[in-house]
């Protein structure tokens, strides 16, 4: 036999199911403000994230094929660093205002100074001019510092100040106050920044890069083959090390 509400327990359950939905619309309300906050937090996740693995993938002007193998006779005109009977030759072709190839530089300061008996670095250019509106004049500014001897010196001041320079609309007097920094003849400097032989000396570097499928900064080939940006210096040690056994 079914058992009768009486008046009391009705209201009883009409006030019951009243608190149910409020703590229902209460609880959906809460829903509906966080989910543009969640929806940022992911986008944030995202971005964070495409940025990290920039750092480590590096720069691409177009398509992200492998290159393929280079000769890795080191010319007389190339900048090297590390002795001439190393075992090991690692060529760089860079952008000096790339900010992955800045992040590299002190790696790679790094990695020569644990294998010094053993690895000699070359840096070839590889101005990325159409993402990049300072890298060939950049490039023209260690070269033409080269001209003094102190391609090494520049290379290094045009990483580490990579950001006082790498959004003016012209950088001439930047150098120039770099050059000065360094001992240069700074009226030579100025001289050689915009000469031909400067220039076609930048230019010659990238058309090696382009001809066997650089597209990208940096990129990097060990005894001429082409290496994976390898991402620290443990995975630089583990390359290195094998190919010493």
């Amino acid at each position: 036999m079914e058992n009768m509400q009486t008046p009391d327990n009705a209201q009883m359950d009409r006030e019951a199911k009243k608190a149910e939905q409020a703590k229902n619309d209460r609880r959906r309300a809460r829903k509906e403000k966080l989910m543009p906050l969640l929806r940022l937090a992911g986008i944030a996740v995202l971005i964070v994230g495409a940025i990290g693995g920039l750092i480590w993938i590096g720069e691409q002007q177009d398509g992200t094929s492998q290159p393929s193998p280079l000769d890795s006779t080191v010319t007389e005109i190339d900048h090297v660093t590390g002795p001439e009977t190393a075992t090991l030759t690692l060529i760089e072709y860079a952008d000096f205002q790339c900010p992955t190839c800045a992040t590299y530089a002190p790696l790679l300061e790094q990695v020569q100074a644990a294998y010094a008996n053993d690895l000699r670095v070359v840096y070839r250019y590889f101005p990325l001019q159409t993402i990049h509106p300072n890298a060939t004049i950049s490039a023209q500014a260690a070269e033409a510092a080269g001209l003094q001897g102190k391609f090494w010196e520049m290379h290094d001041l045009l990483f580490e100040r990579q950001s006082d320079w790498n959004r003016l609309a012209n950088p001439h007097d930047t150098f120039a106050t770099y050059a000065q920094e360094l001992g240069l003849n700074v009226e030579q400097f100025k001289t050689d920044i915009d000469s031909k032989e400067v220039k076609n000396r930048v230019s010659a570097d990238y058309r090696s890069g382009t001809a066997v499928g650089v597209s990208g900064t940096p990129t990097f080939f060990l005894n001429g083959e082409p290496l994976e940006n390898p991402r620290g210096f443990d995975a630089f040690k583990a390359v290195l090390d094998a190919k010493l056994q």
